[in-house]
């Protein structure tokens, strides 16, 4: 895979940049607000079912990614390439370094989330912007299935 003239890149709190790209900034704020800070493990998990790329995580579960087959790290802010500073930016956001990335070496961790979770986010990426930051010819014919995990933890069952 090759990087294209054009790649789907928020750098800054600035979500206008959406714009060129069919999304309504104010939609793509409200999903870098989710998924960019607090449910970026279940989408990184989404995105590996999506692709088969690895997960890399920030420690302590600052961030989650997956890893493109060129080397650039793909969350819900777009696609950053290490030549261009961008894991090192990515990093950044969460208070880390570029160094700090550790590759999961079982992704089905980040894939645990019940199937309702999984059709929220197959919702967003058939967004305008989900379809920039994973275009449809990235995407596997079908997903990698995980089973639905169930956490149904009521005191009864104990």
């Amino acid at each position: 895979m090759t990087a294209t003239a054009i790649e789907p890149t928020l750098w800054s709190d600035d979500y206008a940049a959406a714009a060129a790209f069919g999304a309504d900034p104010a939609d793509v704020e409200d999903a870098v607000q989710r998924f960019g800070h607090g449910e970026c493990a279940t989408f990184a998990g989404r995105l590996h079912e999506w692709t088969g790329w690895d997960v890399y995580q920030l420690p302590g579960w600052q961030h989650w990614c997956v890893c493109r087959p060129d080397g650039a790290l793909l969350d819900i802010y777009g696609v950053f390439h290490r030549g261009a500073g961008g894991w090192d930016h990515v990093a950044r956001r969460y208070g880390m370094t570029e160094t700090d990335w550790s590759r999961m070496e079982s992704p089905a961790r980040v894939c645990w989330m019940e199937n309702a979770h999984r059709a929220e986010i197959d919702a967003f990426l058939d967004t305008p912007w989900g379809r920039a930051i994973l275009p449809l010819d990235q995407r596997r014919a079908t997903p990698i299935f995980y089973p639905d995990l169930d956490l149904d933890l009521d005191e009864d069952d104990e």
